[in-house]
């Protein structure tokens, strides 16, 4: 795998990077007392300046960069952009943007359904899931879903569950149609699912993680997931990674 590559799976590891933990035996007492927390979701903090040269390579890719997802089937890396509404493909070896593809609305958070694509973009504005092929960018679906999806993932058995943020629930998806709509924590800004199917969700300002089971999409339970949980990634042993951007950690 080339070294841009390299670095935009780092990249992209790192912002969605999510750890589910918190303490075990929370009382029922505790846990509504959490969901219902009016706390203002994590927000990132505001950039400053530059007082040395970054490392790795910078690529000017376009006007307001929000997601990003790397393919290492075809070396291909997307990037959500919102200054105009638009989704970059870029040549992971030398950076150069290969093609935009116009959105119907601004993306949020990028998904990959599977090695090769599609990505999975959610377009918050839209209330949509768009699905756009790779290597070409070729638009291959658009999905109704619940109001302001925020994530996408996809599970091993193809189904595809989006995260409405402002709409607390998780929309289920099989090929093209919206199959099953559940709650969810409130406003649920991360998704992502195991290897055998576990599916997570954070509630950005429940201050929770819930997983459920993605076959019967029964919950199988809450735990704490720090001072201001944002971004939710799924690795081995059916663990989940948390960034808590307000607590300045990652749990596990």
């Amino acid at each position: 795998m080339n070294r841009l590559l390299r670095l935009s799976l780092v990249a992209t590891t790192l912002v969605t990077l999510a750890g589910c933990g918190g303490p075990e035996g929370q009382s029922s007492e505790q846990g509504a007392a959490r969901e219902e927390s009016s706390a203002p979701a994590a927000e990132p903090a505001e950039p400053q300046p530059l007082e040395e040269e970054p490392a790795g390579e910078v690529v000017e890719i376009g006007g307001g960069p929000e997601g990003i997802v790397a393919d290492p089937e075809t070396g291909l890396v997307a990037v959500g952009l919102r200054e105009p509404d638009e989704l970059a493909i870029v040549d992971g070896g030398s950076g150069e943007v290969v093609r935009t593809v116009e959105l119907p609305a601004s993306p949020r958070h990028l998904g990959l359904a599977g090695p090769g694509g599609p990505v999975l973009v959610p377009v918050e504005r839209g209330d949509a899931l768009v699905r756009v092929g790779l290597p070409g960018g070729e638009i291959l679906s658009e999905t109704t879903v619940g109001k302001f999806p925020h994530d996408a993932a996809a599970g091993p058995d193809g189904r595809i569950f989006v995260a409405n943020e402002f709409g607390d629930t998780l929309s289920v998806i099989e090929g093209d149609e919206v199959v099953e709509t559940i709650d969810a924590p409130r406003q649920p800004g991360g998704v992502a699912v195991t290897e055998s199917g576990l599916v997570g969700v954070i509630g950005v300002s429940a201050l929770d993680l819930e997983v459920f089971d993605g076959e019967t999409l029964e919950s199988l339970g809450r735990v704490e997931a720090g001072e201001g949980p944002t971004h939710l990634s799924a690795g081995p042993d059916e663990r989940f990674y948390v960034t808590d951007t307000r607590g300045d950690a990652v749990l596990v």
